[in-house]
């Protein structure tokens, strides 16, 4: 559709509906590791669906929005075969309605910035409602959360150096963590709310030319901030509000260096850190950090008209 005020736009319609049935079988072990006598036979069923409709307009001006919608649909049938009596639950989640917007602004040359905000839930697993303690979660609820980010990127020196930055605050209601029993099983809790907020950063620069021996010759480098954060959390008694994101490091920086000679000789030099990750909600027990460094040289030919032939080594 165009109007006077408008470049020109287009509204987009769908939807999806998913029917999925999992039998999921638990033996006990003779002590060779083969499978013995049954010791539980689930079966479970997902149904979910949604609907959404997602309208996209250019503006004069370089001026681009999208702003969408969608309705999600999701319920879990489960069936204890055996042992018998056989036991049937489900689990319906409540309807959730999804909205986005998002705009974003070009520049002169190769430049923009952008700006969004989204509203979206995700439901439990089938690993998460039905866990390795043998049991249907029939209390779990859906993650749900809302994201607003700002960014910018572009490129310069005729597009050979390029850089990409976004800033995110990400709340997250309804957290889905793992905890372990006495006995060494997985199960699943909500932990009330999350508070994400980072930053992502992206910077290459190009020098190779396909048209001189040196076809590649590329310079990058990553690196985010991840400040996530358990608000309202509280455990059997044990308040772990304010505390660091298990499983999640702080800081992550990567880079590295990729070189190719007349397109057939390719080397990567990569160098990864990840800062230390706390292994558990209280922050007691932490991974400590590390540097991965890796290696890998190439050779690749074509032969055959469309075929090719890549040999390579690599290290870490």
């Amino acid at each position: 559709f165009r109007n006077q005020a408008s470049v020109g736009g287009k509204i987009t319609f769908g939807g999806e509906y998913q029917y999925f049935i999992s039998p999921i079988d638990v033996f006990d072990n003779d002590g060779a590791g083969n499978p013995a006598a049954v010791q539980v036979r689930d079966e479970v069923t997902s149904k979910a669906g949604l609907v959404f409709a997602q309208g996209d307009m250019e503006f004069a001006g370089g001026l681009f929005v999208t702003a969408g919608a969608s309705v999600n649909f999701l319920q879990y049938n489960f069936l204890r075969v055996e042992p018998a009596p056989q036991v049937e639950q489900v689990r319906n989640f409540d309807a959730v309605f999804s909205p986005r917007l998002a705009l974003l602004k070009k520049f002169s040359g190769n430049h923009a910035v952008f700006a969004s905000y989204s509203d979206g839930f995700s439901p439990p697993s089938l690993a998460e409602v039905r866990p390795s303690t043998n049991t249907f979660s029939n209390t779990l609820k859906a993650e749900s959360g809302n994201n607003l980010e700002f960014g910018a990127r572009g490129s310069l020196l005729d597009r050979r150096l390029g850089y990409d930055l976004v800033i995110y605050d990400f709340r997250l209601r309804n957290t889905i963590v793992v905890q372990r029993n006495e006995e060494g099983a997985d199960y699943f809790v909500n932990a009330g709310k999350t508070s994400q907020r980072g930053v992502e950063a992206l910077v290459s620069f190009d020098l190779g030319d396909e048209e001189t021996p040196l076809s590649l010759f590329r310079l990058w480098a990553s690196y985010a901030y991840q400040h996530y954060r358990f608000k309202k959390y509280v455990v059997l008694d044990e308040d772990f509000s304010g505390n660091k994101l298990t499983g999640i490091a702080p800081t992550i920086f990567s880079g590295g260096l990729d070189v190719g000679i007349r397109k057939k000789f390719v080397t990567n030099v990569t160098v990864n850190y990840v800062d230390h990750i706390p292994l558990n909600d209280a922050n007691t027990a932490f991974a400590e950090s590390y540097v991965l460094v890796g290696l890998r040289a190439g050779w690749n030919t074509a032969f055959q008209q469309s075929r090719r032939l890549e040999v390579f080594a690599g290290i870490d």
